[in-house]
């Protein structure tokens, strides 16, 4: 059963531990905002994408940088060797370029210009690609479009040619149905086009659109059109004007149908490209953006056991002496325990949103004052040199012998070893993140909370008498 004074070490211990892991917080939001590791994972998985999209070949670079693919850290310090705009295939280059050209016009850049992504939507992108031109993502789309589109345009022509004089009234019925039907699709066509040729702005804002675009109520009508004219001409006495007439019309209507038909391939011929890129984009943002998320969660461990590292041999953060300073010092437990309503402000002050240029000031600052709290609770490397004054002191030159001189060596590699062992406990520890000690220390005070409110009740109890048996 919890003791008090083990709980108030076991707190004391943790507290140490939250303040170096605050240490390696900030240490490591300064490298990601120095190095934008997030934002080039970004990049990367962009090209990534477009890879995918447009069937381009894997972007691995040479034998001599391999391992450089398999760190995004890495990466990001040798960004000139490993960069996306390096990549071998240009439909990728180009249409990288254009998104991320476009993303930096909406804001997404550093205080110096360059470009920052911190996040990015499949709405977003799919916006972002359509803006910078179809024409990047499927190549003679609008050239091979602008026909399709013109067709339609020209059967307006067509059928207001048509001669509605001797048409009977069903027939002129029908011709106004197909009119109807016909009508927002020209309007449709009108459109997008940009005098003789398709607007690209026009028809990245109306991609959607331009998937709606249907010929199948037109068709329809037109079929009903043309059986009546042809119930029509059997009806009409052969070799009259009449007859004549409902000839013309349906050589018109055959040219009309013959128009409807090659405007259908166009169409058909020239979306299918656009429409299996973009559904490739939706379908492959999905498993990039996974891969994403998992290297930058990977890359956000490597770089944290990193800093650990370099945080715990810098500090001497020798995680023995802090179990001894919590579990056999009262003295020091009690000027840990005094430390934590700072942890925990600290702690809460990291959490905060911050501006990126502030953020690195504020994070140094953080890094200078924890780690002055730390040396302040007596350790550190005070605890080398505490342990070097527990060794022996060599006599004078003359005096010393072999035995004393191996003897003091083998003391101070008995010291290095044992603190090798506290230093990688400690960056174990470290390794769980402030978040994981945060909750650990507030888990330990309810603890505490809970067992000393149990006290009081029994305590209460003992006094009044309650709950002991009278003998009667």
């Amino acid at each position: 059963m919890f003791t008090s004074d083990t709980l108030d070490s076991l707190i004391a211990l943790v507290i140490v531990i939250l303040l170096l892991s605050l240490i390696v917080q900030s240490a490591q939001g300064i490298v990601k905002k120095l190095l934008q590791i997030k934002s080039k994972q970004i990049e990367d998985s962009l090209i990534d994408l477009f890879e995918n999209v447009l069937d381009s070949k894997d972007r691995l670079p040479n034998k001599g940088f391999l391992f450089l693919a398999a760190s995004p850290t890495l990466r990001a310090l040798f960004r000139s060797k490993y960069t996306p705009q390096k990549h071998p295939d240009p439909k990728v280059l180009e249409l990288y370029r254009d998104v991320t050209t476009s993303l930096k016009s909406m804001g997404r850049i550093t205080q110096f210009g360059g470009q920052a992504f911190e996040s990015i939507s499949k709405a977003d992108l799919l916006k972002v690609i359509a803006k910078t031109g179809v024409e990047k993502l499927a190549p003679g789309f609008a050239g091979n479009l602008t026909a399709a589109v013109q067709q339609i345009i020209d059967l307006e022509a067509i059928v207001h040619s048509i001669a509605t004089a001797s048409l009977s009234g069903p027939a002129i019925a029908k011709l106004a149905a197909f009119q109807t039907a016909l009508g927002p699709l020209v309007k449709d066509a009108r459109a997008f086009m940009l005098g003789a040729r398709l607007d690209p702005k026009d028809l990245v804002g109306d991609v959607k659109s331009l998937r709606e675009i249907k010929l199948d109520d037109a068709v329809v009508a037109l079929a009903d059109l043309q059986n009546q004219i042809k119930v029509d001409r059997a009806a009409a006495p052969a070799g009259s004007a009449e007859a004549a007439a409902l000839d013309a019309v349906r050589a018109s209507l055959d040219n009309v149908a013959a128009s409807v038909d090659k405007s259908r391939q166009l169409f058909d011929a020239s979306l299918a490209v656009l429409r299996a890129r973009l559904k490739r984009v939706e379908t492959w943002f999905d498993t990039v953006m996974q891969g994403f998320s998992e290297r930058y969660s990977r890359s956000m461990k490597t770089c944290t056991i990193w800093i650990s590292v370099l945080v715990v041999v810098i500090l001497n953060a020798d995680i023995f002496p802090v179990w001894q300073a919590a579990f056999q010092n009262k003295a020091s437990r009690d000027a840990i325990l005094a430390y934590r309503q700072e942890a925990l402000h600290i702690y809460g002050n990291q959490l905060l949103p911050n501006a990126s240029d502030a953020a690195i000031k504020k994070g140094q600052d953080e890094i200078t004052g924890i780690a002055k709290s730390y040396t302040g609770l007596g350790f550190g490397w005070q605890s080398f040199v505490d342990a070097a004054d527990e060794i022996e002191k060599p006599p004078a030159p003359r005096e010393a012998s072999i035995g004393t001189i191996v003897s003091i060596y083998r003391a101070h590699m008995d010291w290095l070893r044992k603190s090798i062992v506290g230093w990688i406990a400690m960056v174990v520890s470290l390794s769980f993140g402030a978040p994981f000690w945060h909750d650990m220390l507030e888990s330990l005070f309810g603890l505490k909370t809970a067992l000393r409110a149990k006290g009081q009740i029994k305590d209460v109890e003992e006094e009044s008498g309650a709950g002991n048996p009278q003998n009667t």
